[in-house]
């Protein structure tokens, strides 16, 4: 079985001009590297943007060039509880008015909302939400307790009316490029190969998963543990 060391001496002894072996040794150190650990990323996208540069693609060249800034800041990943510190104040913005973390009242849900365009029962084995009464709005997923008037936030989609704020520092809205916010946040963001463009700020007992289409923030969903 292939070692990563191995692998980087391997395509090192390559001849820039054999292409092909160039690919598909540089494609199976970034695989590796994702598998073990993220200070191996670095050096595995170094190898792979070589390739990727003489294929010349501009799409695969932006995309490897997205991936390499997620290295670097993947490599200086932080400490779980600076994560935690940065993340456990957040809150969302809808239409101007602010949540308390993910929770709003069913009151303030309706009169900043409306009606939900539907409401329906999830399964919910693990007693995870707040409630499993779902309300669904085009931009809003929302687990509510009708009879306590309480509502807890489960995803949003990004839009100008939606903002999910961090911190008073890290305010993410709908202009925020997937670059910037590698950028910006990458260090406390876990991230893996299997789902491109997703990312997870992982707290104590839930992460927000964060995810971007066509380079643009999508959407913010919470995840708890069961």
């Amino acid at each position: 079985r292939p070692n990563f060391d191995g692998l980087l001496k391997d395509f090192d002894k390559l001849d820039a001009s054999n292409l092909n072996e160039r690919k598909t040794v540089s494609e199976r150190i970034v695989e590796l590297a994702w598998n073990s650990d993220y200070s191996k990323l670095v050096p595995a996208y170094q190898r792979y943007y070589e390739v990727v540069k003489q294929i010349n693609d501009p799409k695969l060249l932006a995309e490897t060039e997205l991936n390499m800034a997620l290295a670097k800041a993947l490599a200086n990943h932080k400490l779980q509880e600076q994560i935690i510190a940065f993340s456990q104040k957040a809150y969302y913005a809808l239409k101007g008015f602010k949540t308390k973390s993910v929770s709003i009242s069913q009151t303030d849900l309706i009169k900043t909302m409306g009606n939900p365009t539907k409401k329906a029962r999830v399964s919910d084995e693990c007693g995870i939400y707040l409630s499993d009464l779902f309300y669904y709005y085009p931009d809003l997923e929302v687990s509510v307790d009708e009879k306590q008037n309480q509502g807890e936030i489960i995803k949003v989609f990004i839009n100008e009316n939606n903002k999910f704020i961090i911190n008073p520092n890290a305010v993410l809205d709908h202009t925020l490029s997937e670059k910037a916010f590698i950028e910006k946040y990458g260090t406390y963001i876990e991230a893996s190969l299997k789902s491109p463009h997703h990312y997870s700020i992982i707290m104590e007992d839930s992460q927000f998963r964060i995810e971007f289409k066509d380079g643009k923030l999508f959407s913010v969903e919470i995840f708890y543990y069961c």
